[in-house]
C-alpha cells in the first residue's frame, strides 16, 4: 500500500515501496502553428537534397510546429535575431501551456514556486521572472528557478525540483514548465548532415505541470512516485550545443545505440526499488528523440506497438519539441488510453551528457 501523508492511495495488486507521491493537479501542452515537412524543406532550400529527402521520407515526422512560418525563420539567421526570437516566444509559449494546465480551477497568481527549463536560448531576467512580471504567473514573493543545460531531459529534473520543494515544505503548489522555441537555434547556412538533421526533426512547443502536496489530485492525472537516471561519461560530447558566430549543434549518429544500451538498466533499477516488473507498467510516454530512438527503446524493453503508439503519434505530429516533449507524449496517453486508477506508467527522456532518465507514475484514485 502506498501512502501520501495520511491519505491512503489505492495501489496495483503488486507491492510498491512506501513513497511520498506528488500528484499532478494540472497538465497543459502547447504547440504553435503546424507546417508540413515539405514546407520546411522548401524554406531551407533543401528540396532535391538526397540526405534531406531521405530524412523527410523515413523520420516518421509529418508536421512540426513553429511560431512563425519557416520561410521567415530562415530569412534572418543572425544571433541577434535568434536572441530576440527566443525572448519573444519562450515566455509566450510557457504562459500558454501554464494557462492550459491551470484551466478554470487553478489561480496561477497564487502559485508558490515556478520551475522553468529551456535549452533554446538565454535571457536575463530569467524565464521564471518574466512569467511573473509580464504574465502574473507565480506569487511575487514566491520561489523561482530556471534550469538550463539539461536539453531534452530537462522536464524530469524540473519535476524533481518541484517535488523537493513540496517535500521540504517550501511550497504547497509548484508550476513546472518547459518552453522550447527551437527555431531560435536553427542554422540553415550550414549544410552539414548534423545541421540538416537538426533542421528537419526539431520543432517548437511547451508543456506544463502543476504539482501539489496534500492533495487527492485528479484521477485523470498521475502522481509522480520515483525517478532514476544515468549519465554515460564517455558520451559527454555526443549531444550538445556551442555558440560561436552561429549556434553549432552536435548530434552524433550513435545516440540510438547509447539509448538502447543504457535504458534497460535505468528502468530495471527504478522498477526494482518497488518490486515491480516491466509487465506491471501499463502506460509509456517517451521523449520523441527520433524514430530510431523510439525503435531501440521498444526493442530493448520488449514493448508492444500499442504501448509505443502515443509516442509515435507525437513524433508524427510534432517531431522533437525538446524538453517538454515527454509531457506531450503523456498527454497523448491520457487521451488515447484513459488510464484507470491504480495503473502505473513510465516517462522516459533523453538528454545531453548523455543522460537517460525515467519517472515512475501512478494513477491514484478510488
Amino acid at each position: 500500500m502506498m501512502t501520501r501523508q495520511t491519505t491512503a492511495v489505492k495501489a496495483p495488486a503488486i507491492a510498491i515501496a512506501t513513497y511520498q507521491s506528488v500528484p499532478v493537479i494540472g497538465l497543459g501542452t502547447y504547440a504553435p502553428p503546424s507546417f508540413t515537412q515539405r514546407e520546411t524543406l522548401a524554406a531551407l532550400g533543401l528540396e532535391g537534397n538526397a540526405f534531406a529527402e531521405e530524412i523527410l521520407a523515413n523520420a516518421g515526422i509529418a508536421t512540426r510546429n513553429f511560431s512563425i512560418p519557416p520561410v521567415e525563420i530562415f530569412r534572418d539567421t543572425s544571433l541577434g535575431r535568434q536572441a530576440s526570437y527566443f525572448r519573444e516566444h519562450a515566455p509566450r509559449m510557457a504562459a500558454e501551456a501554464l494557462r492550459r494546465a491551470a484551466g478554470t480551477t487553478i489561480e496561477l497568481a497564487t502559485i508558490d514556486a515556478v520551475v522553468t527549463a529551456t535549452s533554446s536560448g538565454y535571457m536575463m531576467p530569467g524565464l521564471s521572472e518574466v512569467l511573473c512580471g509580464r504574465y502574473g504567473i507565480g506569487r511575487p514573493d514566491g520561489l523561482r528557478y530556471d534550469l538550463v543545460g539539461h536539453g531534452c531531459l530537462a522536464m524530469l529534473p524540473a519535476v524533481q525540483m518541484g517535488r523537493a520543494l513540496i517535500a521540504s515544505n517550501q511550497a504547497k503548489r509548484v508550476a513546472v514548465v518547459c518552453s522550447e522555441p527551437q527555431a531560435a537555434m536553427y542554422n540553415p547556412t550550414d549544410s552539414s548532415k548534423t545541421t540538416i538533421v537538426q533542421n528537419m526533426i526539431f520543432g517548437e512547443g511547451a508543456a506544463a505541470l502543476i504539482l501539489q502536496g496534500h492533495s487527492e489530485g485528479d484521477q485523470h492525472l498521475p502522481a509522480f512516485l520515483d525517478f532514476e537516471q544515468e549519465l554515460a561519461p564517455e558520451t559527454l560530447e555526443t549531444v550538445g550545443v556551442k555558440q560561436g558566430n552561429v549556434w553549432e549543434s552536435t548530434l552524433d549518429r550513435s545516440v540510438p545505440e547509447i539509448v538502447g544500451r543504457i535504458l534497460p538498466g535505468v528502468i530495471e533499477r527504478l522498477l526494482g526499488r518497488h518490486a515491480l516488473r516491466l509487465a506491471d507498467v501499463s502506460h509509456w510516454a517517451f521523449h520523441t528523440g527520433g524514430r530510431r530512438v523510439l525503435e531501440v527503446s521498444q526493442q530493448g524493453l520488449g514493448l508492444s506497438d500499442a504501448q509505443m503508439a502515443p509516442s509515435y503519434e507525437v513524433l508524427r505530429r510534432h517531431g522533437n519539441m525538446g524538453s517538454g516533449t515527454v509531457i506531450h507524449s503523456l498527454a497523448e496517453v491520457l487521451s488515447s488510453s484513459r488510464p484507470a486508477p491504480g495503473e502505473l506508467g513510465l516517462l522516459v527522456s533523453v538528454g545531453p551528457g548523455m543522460v537517460i532518465g525515467a519517472a515512475l507514475v501512478c494513477w491514484e484514485g478510488n
